[in-house]
């Protein structure tokens, strides 16, 4: 069987792994996938597989499925598996303990951080959302 690793925060589309078959007919070939999660995949007409939609690490750290390959007449399967990583966001701090005069002007940077992942996207925060989910 054949195995793949990917990473949590992969975008839709991404491609993964391919597979090929043959067959002594002149029929084309059809592929599908089967096993549970194979909706965050698809195959197309080549036995190229490609992420469907996001995965999440915390909801399933692998998927066990079956590709089958089939003529219209004769049926072939191959076991793979898909290994989903935990996406890491590091954050760092330029200081950790902030002192400020009460008269500080509004708008005053007091600050700074900054933040990396193990998968090289780009992270977006936003304080006010982060508070307002906190009440």
């Amino acid at each position: 069987s054949s195995s793949v690793s990917i990473n949590e925060s992969m975008d839709a589309g991404t491609s993964l792994i391919s597979f090929s078959a043959e067959t002594d007919s002149s029929s084309s070939i059809s592929y599908s996938i089967e096993g549970e999660g194979s909706e965050f995949f698809s195959v197309d007409e080549d036995g190229n597989i490609t992420l469907n939609d996001s995965v999440s690490y915390e909801s399933a750290s692998s998927y066990s499925l079956t590709l089958v390959a089939s003529d219209g007449s004769n049926t072939s399967s191959n076991a793979f598996e898909i290994s989903v990583s935990e996406a890491i966001v590091t954050i760092e701090l330029a200081s950790t303990s902030i002192t400020l005069s009460e008269t500080v002007a509004l708008g005053t940077s007091v600050t700074t951080s900054s933040a990396t992942t193990n998968t090289g996207k780009s992270i977006t925060y936003d304080p006010l959302t982060a508070i307002r989910k906190l009440l």
